[in-house]
């Protein structure tokens, strides 16, 4: 059944524990048998290893609660099973659930989910073949045949479940009446699926009119309410006073003024305090201040007065200068020997120094003076012939055995002499 995708119609439902969900959906239509394929896609673990059964019912007897009109479907072990045929009884809508059972008893079960089902196109004892009119007249007639045309008497029953019963007199053959029913027993419940009984429908189904309701809702009377149109007319054309210069309930919040009743219990009036000073204002109440100033005699200056005369305080000497002990390590370095070096310890964010350090000087950097000459440590006594290549050829400098340098015969052709200047030589005794 899993290669038949290609051929059949498939209807594709994911399933995650108890929850159905539409993969893929397509319409089903009347008259098909074993011809729509519905597909299981499990997506948890609860679902796997237990026997499975697929529900399919159409919505006439679900709306109805005719549990026996539920089937139930065997899946195979790809999920897939064909819809029956009997939930697709025309135009409507047929749904689709699934339920496990485990080995101990368990049972779980999902939620159903409707598809669209259209009236299909098969009739009653056809065949495929070319249609004629007379073909339609034929199948007219079968149509006109239908068991919801069947009326009671003669011999036939009719019970309210739609059962057809016949009860023959004398000779009466009916086993090629029972054959035709057998072979359109499929048949036949479809049509009963398509159709109900007028008598059990409500008056309003085939009128469709408010009038035909039972339990209809008493309707209110609204004769002394306004719409809403009316009220928000009257709102509009009410004159809004000009509040400027009111406060809002928000601004006074913010201010924090008081909102309930507070204790003055350690408070007092200004009545009080008043007469309070005018008691102490009394003269055998003031104190004898005979000795004492009356007023600032003229070698005294105010605060204001010394600030702008521009003394210097302890503070502002401290932050322009520094102490003997501070000038003599201004680097605040401590626990340095003879011998080494100041070294940058840490900067602040815009590279300025903060702190240093003493270090030994690295070795063969060069800062503690000349370590050698030409291989040559301690007291080196340095001859010219290290320090210059001799040469006996004309115009250039020679070693004498003393050690000191003589210059060589000199060519006039190869003496340099710059514009405007005098070359005077001399030649001695010669």
């Amino acid at each position: 059944m899993s290669n038949t995708e290609t051929t059949f119609a498939t209807i594709i439902i994911g399933v995650k524990h108890n929850k159905l969900s539409v993969v893929r959906s397509t319409i089903g239509t009347s008259g098909i048998i074993d011809t729509l394929l519905c597909r299981f896609e499990f997506r948890s673990t609860d679902w796997a290893g237990i026997q499975k059964q697929a529900v399919f019912q159409s919505m006439n007897d679900y709306v109805q609660h005719k549990d026996e009109g539920k089937y139930f479907i065997d899946v195979n072990e790809q999920g897939e099973c064909y819809v029956p045929a009997e939930v697709l009884t025309g135009q409507g809508e047929f749904l689709i659930g699934i339920f496990g059972m485990y080995e101990d008893g368990r049972r779980i079960s999902s939620n159903m989910l409707a598809f669209k089902c259209d009236q299909g196109c098969y009739c009653i004892g056809t065949t495929p073949g070319g249609t004629t009119p007379d073909d339609y007249a034929k199948i007219k007639e079968l149509i006109d045949q239908k068991q919801d045309k069947l009326t009671a008497g003669k011999g036939i029953e009719i019970d309210e479940d739609n059962v057809i019963s016949c009860t023959c007199e004398g000779g009466y053959d009916d086993t090629e009446l029972a054959k035709r029913i057998d072979e359109n027993a499929h048949a036949i419940a479809t049509i009963q699926g398509e159709y109900v009984k007028s008598e059990s429908l409500a008056k309003v189904a085939t009128t469709g009119s408010y009038n035909d309701l039972t339990d209809k809702p008493e309707e209110p009377d609204l004769i002394d309410y306004a719409t809403k149109r009316y009220v928000d007319d009257q709102i509009s054309a009410i004159d809004k006073p000009n509040l400027d210069g009111y406060a809002t309930e928000e601004w006074v919040e913010n201010k924090g003024y008081l909102t309930e009743h507070q204790s003055l219990e350690n408070y007092t009036t200004k009545d009080y305090v008043s007469d309070t000073l005018a008691s102490y204002a009394k003269i055998e109440n003031i104190p004898d201040v005979s000795g004492f100033i009356t007023e600032i005699p003229d070698e005294y200056v105010t605060d204001s007065e010394l600030d702008a005369k521009g003394y210097m305080t302890e503070q502002s000497v401290a932050d322009k200068y520094v102490t003997k002990a501070e000038a003599k390590n201004p680097l605040n370095i401590t626990g340095a020997t003879t011998g080494q070096i100041v070294k940058i310890k840490t900067i602040d964010a815009d590279g300025n120094p903060t702190e240093w350090e003493a270090v030994d000087i690295p070795s063969g950097s060069g800062l503690s003076g000349v370590e050698s000459v030409n291989g040559k440590t301690g007291a080196v006594t340095i001859t010219a012939s290290e320090l210059i290549k001799p040469s006996s050829e004309a115009n250039k400098v020679s070693i004498a055995e003393d050690g000191t340098l003589e210059v060589n015969a000199l060519t006039f052709d190869k003496i340099l002499q710059s514009e405007d200047d005098e070359i005077i030589l001399s030649g001695g005794g010669a």
